[in-house]
């Protein structure tokens, strides 16, 4: 069977960041929030098309985490930081809509990120993150948890620019389930 469905996005992602002058665990407490704006529409030449809400506000997250910057790695400059945040199903959701802007669900999640500078032409980075789900609110779908990474290698060709190498790897750990029955969705 072929369709010509098309589902396309478009986000503004709002970061903010508070870094504290106040020292946990040897480096400053700092908070993030993220508010993302969407704009999602669908189409399909060849039959109906899902409905979509036409909210703009998706889920917002707020994190708090510890940042450690200043720090030697194998004599190198090191940074690192490590976040408990959580996704709040503020988002714009209306169950009578196919795609909204919102999961409607909470999403919790913890990560480690960090760069390592070689010389000042040289640096990796990485972060690793996982997240886990609970039901969407009022439902009896919950997703399943999942870890993310991503890793980065970049060199300065020039003052100004970076050429890298990149990737990024995501698994899901257990199955989604509905009404706590992973076999549900085999």
């Amino acid at each position: 069977m072929h369709s010509d469905l098309k589902i396309n996005s478009l986000v503004q992602l709002n970061q903010f960041i508070y870094l504290t002058p106040l020292k946990v665990l040897g480096g400053n407490l700092s908070f993030t929030v993220l508010v993302p704006v969407v704009q999602l529409s669908a189409s399909n030449s060849s039959g109906p098309s899902p409905s979509v809400n036409p909210g703009v506000l998706g889920d917002i997250t707020q994190g708090t985490a510890v940042q450690w910057s200043g720090k030697k790695l194998f004599g190198k400059p090191f940074s690192h930081r490590a976040e408990l945040a959580v996704t709040l199903p503020l988002g714009s959701y209306d169950d009578s809509y196919n795609i909204n802007a919102s999961a409607h669900a909470y999403t919790f999640s913890t990560y480690h990120t960090f760069t390592l500078m070689f010389s000042d032409k040289f640096s990796i980075s990485s972060r690793n993150q996982f997240n886990y789900n609970t039901r969407i609110m009022g439902q009896l779908a919950k997703a399943g948890a999942f870890y993310n990474g991503n890793y980065t290698a970049d060199y300065a060709v020039m003052p100004g620019l970076r050429v890298a190498a990149v990737g990024y790897f995501l698994s899901q750990l257990n199955q989604d389930s509905y009404d706590g029955r992973s076999s549900y969705y085999q």
